[in-house]
């Protein structure tokens, strides 16, 4: 029931964003398809099936300009459309008087226009025209720029041939008429445009070597495009060409080298390419394209070929004639196996087909490639049919993320240095540890690890949001780790010499059953220590003496009832600068021992069990810039936070506070929380603090403003 349900959902989607592709009135900004499954569970069986086609349909909208990690989700902003502005080619922009043809003609008046040079055009559109897209794009391909000595600071823009059209534009200042200048003389990689006087003499145009015509709305070539026959690079991404005749035209460059024709509506591969012999990389991403033609095994020079984001199921072995090719994109098309053609590509070291509908993974398909980097993200593997570890060797990256594999032996790969198998359904996970340097396994459902032998160059290990019960003993002997995250398991303990490792710099441990931590801390290195959400009732006692490299630590949501001292006499070598100790048990016990700490910039003690802080205590904390003092039962802010010069944030709600701190003195000041206290009145300053961005006083039912300070808070 629930596949029928997502089914109209996922082929709405993509037809809403198929449209708004050409209308560009959508953007990607990043995470959180999250929120769709929220609100509509009955997507929670097709959560593979959406993301694929999701991340499918935003590839062909905005492949080229964002690169789109598989692991990530994605957010639908709706809003204006894409402004040309927001381009990264866009050299410069503004607002200035323009007139269109010549000068002498009296019909042609000044007005105000938007202006942009980008690429290699200059478009040009009215003020208020220029979000929704309207505009004039003057290609400057074999065109001029001309300086118009009868103006002030005025420019002539041209484009070439016999229906050529000049746009002059009026600039408000000398400098910004030089930057114009400067900057349209460096238009189209080697083109030279040089400022002449009114007469109508051309631009002097040598060998023009790239040009970039991409986001320009073209439905064909444009004849000037063919004026220079030595180009090399040519960008036509993202517009509306198809494969028609048009393309037949690009044979005339017979020294391109470079060709980018992504994101158009090709519908069909353009044949015409495949008699450039000189093409060492094409880009045809993004194109509906359903077949390659053995003609591309003419391409002989081709190093990098680009095809994802098509509807892809199949190659041709004549693919295998290119003895040069290193790069194939294969990503978000329909593949249902890996290509036989790439046991003949021998430069081929990565195999990029994330997105695919991959279902088994047979690995004896990998015995006669070379391939080192396998990526197989995002597509429906259940199993994999395992084959002989020797035939495996010379894979080192593996790449599994977002698959349906629910238990996985990676010893078959016995040179495998990086692992990513991350929101699969694994219950028990194997590999070799003789090379390996990342393991990242996140999210899945982990009971059994196995490594073997130790692995000695292991540095990045992450199987958090999973089910381990316990740790190897061997975490504590792998002298390369540094980074271990085993957030969101089932651990009552860990391995009793793990903190003192000394190549371990981070350990995230939130989130488990832990009741005590190790006691031995010599030669610790380690700089940031999570241990929230656990059961603790303390700290070892010596953790900020031996453990002297911390800068932070989280162990709020615990049962603390007091912290170890930073040292045994007043002078403390601590290094802490972040010191989170939320929901705890605290009494005012614990704020003595806060002042060895004195480099800590941001302190959080809320909702625990304060009563006071002394003002003595405060003053020794002059680093401080952060403070989380809510849900306590404090009666007063210490008025020796004056002495926290760089303090921008203290939020107290929830407690007993009755006269307001003199906090607002502080220059740095950014937020002030005292909500629901008992304040009865509020003294501020003749003149608040310039970064100020929020004052809650909400919740003081005594408190009673007057108009003057009511006046000061506006």
């Amino acid at each position: 029931m629930e596949e029928k349900t997502s089914e109209p959902l996922v082929c709405f989607l993509e037809h809403i964003t198929q449209s708004c592709a050409e209308a560009r009135s959508l953007a990607i900004a990043g995470m959180l398809y999250l929120q769709l499954l929220t609100s509509c569970p009955f997507l929670q069986g097709q959560k593979k099936n959406l993301l694929r086609s999701l991340a499918k349909c935003f590839l062909h909208l905005k492949y080229g300009n964002i690169w789109l990690d598989a692991n990530a989700s994605f957010l639908l902003i709706p809003g204006k459309p894409h402004s040309i502005e927001s381009s990264e080619r866009v050299q410069l922009s503004g607002t200035y008087n323009v007139r269109k043809g010549k000068m002498q003609l009296p019909v042609n008046r000044w007005r105000r226009r938007r202006v942009i040079l980008c690429g290699t055009c200059l478009i040009v559109s009215s003020v208020k025209d220029s979000q929704a897209g309207k505009m004039h794009v003057l290609p400057l391909i074999g065109g001029k720029v001309e300086e118009v000595r009868k103006h002030s600071h005025c420019l002539a823009f041209s484009s070439s041939g016999p229906q050529s059209q000049t746009y002059y534009v009026s600039f408000e200042n000398f400098t910004e008429h030089l930057r114009w200048q400067r900057q349209a003389s460096k238009v189209g990689g080697s083109v030279h445009l040089n400022a002449t006087d009114e007469t109508d003499r051309p631009m002097v145009s040598q060998r023009i070597s790239s040009v970039d015509l991409s986001n320009c709305s073209l439905e064909q070539l444009p004849p000037n495009l063919f004026y220079s026959q030595d180009l090399t690079h040519l960008n036509l991404k993202h517009n509306f060409l198809d494969a028609s005749r048009s393309l037949v035209e690009l044979q005339r460059f017979s020294k391109l080298r470079s060709l980018n024709l992504s994101n158009n509506h090709l519908g069909h591969f353009p044949l015409s390419i495949c008699s450039i012999a000189t093409l060492t990389e094409v880009n045809l991403s993004c194109n509906c394209l359903s077949s390659v033609p053995s003609a591309v095994g003419d391409m002989r020079n081709l190093q990098t070929f680009l095809l994802d984001g098509n509807r892809l199921s199949d190659l041709p072995d004549e693919l295998g004639d290119l003895p040069q090719l290193s790069y194939l994109g294969l990503t978000f098309n329909e593949f249902r196996q890996v290509p036989t053609v790439l046991e003949q590509l021998g430069a081929v070291e990565r195999l990029c087909m994330a997105g695919n509908e991959l279902g088994t993974l047979t690995l004896q398909a990998f015995r006669l490639l070379r391939i080192k980097h396998i990526d197989l993200r995002l597509n429906q593997i259940s199993q994999m049919v395992p084959d002989e570890p020797d035939f495996l060797r010379h894979v080192t990256h593996l790449d599994l993320r977002d698959n349906q594999l629910s238990e996985l032996d990676a010893s078959l790969f016995p040179k495998l240095e990086v692992l990513h198998c991350e929101r699969n359904h694994l219950g028990s996970l194997k590999l070799r540890g003789t090379f390996l340097k990342g393991l990242y396994a996140s999210s899945n459902e982990i009971c059994q690890l196995e490594i073997c032998p130790m692995p000695s160059n292991l540095t990045y290990m992450d199987v958090s949001r999973n089910r381990l019960e316990s740790l190897p003993e061997w975490l504590c002997d792998s002298k390369k780790l540094e980074v271990l995250d085993v957030n969101h398991n089932q651990l009552s303990q860990l391995p009793e010499r793990l903190l003192c490792s000394g190549s371990l710099r981070k350990l995230l441990a939130g989130y488990n059953q832990l009741q005590k931590l190790p006691e031995k801390l010599e030669g610790s290195q380690m700089e940031v220590l999570d241990i929230q959400h656990n059961q603790l009732s303390e700290l070892p006692a010596s953790l900020f003496l031996k453990a002297d490299s911390l800068r932070c630590l989280n162990a709020s949501a615990n049962q603390l009832e007091s912290i170890p001292p930073s040292s045994l006499s007043e002078e403390s070598r601590s290094s802490l600068q972040e010191l989170y100790l939320t929901n705890n048990r605290l009494t005012d016990k614990c704020v003595p021992m806060l002042t060895g700490h004195g480099h800590l910039r941001v302190l959080h003690l809320a909702y625990n069990q304060l009563q006071s802080f002394p003002a003595s205590k405060m003053a020794k904390l002059e680093e401080l810039e952060e403070v989380d003092l809510s849900g306590n039962r404090l009666k007063a802010i210490p008025t020796t936070i004056l002495n926290c010069k760089r303090m921008h944030t203290v939020i107290a709600h929830s407690n007993c506070i009755e006269v307001f701190p003199e906090v607002m003195q502080l220059s740095d000041m950014k937020c002030v929380d005292l909500s629901c206290n008992e304040l009865s009145e509020v003294t501020l300053p003749e003149n608040l603090p310039p970064k100020l961005q929020e004052l809650d006083l909400t919740g003081n039912p005594r408190l009673a403003l007057d108009h003057k300070t009511l006046e000061q808070l506006k």
